[in-house]
């Protein structure tokens, strides 16, 4: 386990590859692991030559763990991840965030516009305005002794996924009601290539246009016949992404060259 220790925080992260840098940040009640390992982006990405970035969020996987909300705004777990770069002098980098990961990206494409290349934002689309409300349900969702209760499909898997995978649940319900309350950043503002992608049946993320219509210089891709749970094990989503940062070359790579 490699560990970056970020002003009290501890982030565990995965490096490998080497050459043009991207950094992948995962989703809600997931880790690097899960999101990034088990569905073989890493092992592609760096096959294609990419040294890839890939850190558990606080809150998630084997980095520290809060209980409480004040710990999880976006511009807490955005600096973790603008730290993690400093420390192995990352410059600049392309970004591959997904649903949660996708909001801290949005963020930190906008508030630190240079570091940052191309962006993918996966898994949000016109939802995302309501994402306040969505993490209170979350939060409710996660911390009810009376589980079987749970009525909303999604928020019903999302309970057992977070169970299955040995998350803790505490801080991720601190982490729901923390991470959306900075209020969606300023879209307008963003100056570098955005692609907002989503799943045909992703009802969690919603239709991606909407979001994509705030952002100056994004486009968007549905990928046909896969939901919010399921887009990163898909190969189309995955060569998606690829195609478009490939339409968007690197320039720089770390501080030192």
């Amino acid at each position: 386990m490699t560990v970056f220790h970020s002003d009290g925080v501890d982030i565990n992260y995965h490096a490998a590859g080497t050459g043009k840098p991207v950094v992948l940040v995962h989703g809600f009640a997931s880790s690097h692991r899960i999101n990034w390992i088990n569905t073989g982006w890493i092992d592609q990405l760096t096959r294609n030559g990419r040294q890839v970035i890939a850190p558990d969020l606080r809150g998630h996987g084997d980095s520290t763990k809060f209980y409480s909300p004040a710990d999880y705004p976006c511009r807490l777990m955005g600096q973790d991840i603008i730290g993690l770069m400093d420390r192995l002098e990352i410059e600049s980098a392309d970004m591959i965030g997904y649903s949660m990961g996708a909001w801290i990206s949005s963020y930190l494409m906008v508030r630190f516009p240079e570091r940052f290349n191309a962006v993918v934002l996966g898994g949000i689309g016109a939802v995302i305005m309501e994402f306040h409300q969505r993490g209170e349900q979350i939060a409710r969702a996660l911390s009810t002794p009376y589980p079987e209760q749970i009525t909303q499909p999604f928020l019903r898997a999302l309970r057992e996924f977070s169970e299955l995978a040995g998350n803790d649940l505490r801080a991720l319900t601190a982490c729901a009601r923390g991470v959306y309350s900075d209020g969606p950043p300023n879209f307008q503002s963003a100056e570098k290539p955005v692609l907002v992608i989503t799943g045909e049946k992703d009802d969690v993320a919603g239709p991606p246009e909407k979001l994509a219509a705030l952002i100056p210089n994004a486009q968007t891709v549905i990928v046909p016949a896969c939901d919010h749970l399921t887009a990163l094990t898909r190969r189309e989503y995955q060569l998606e992404v690829f195609k478009f940062l490939d339409r968007h070359p690197h320039k720089k790579a770390s501080l030192t060259q």
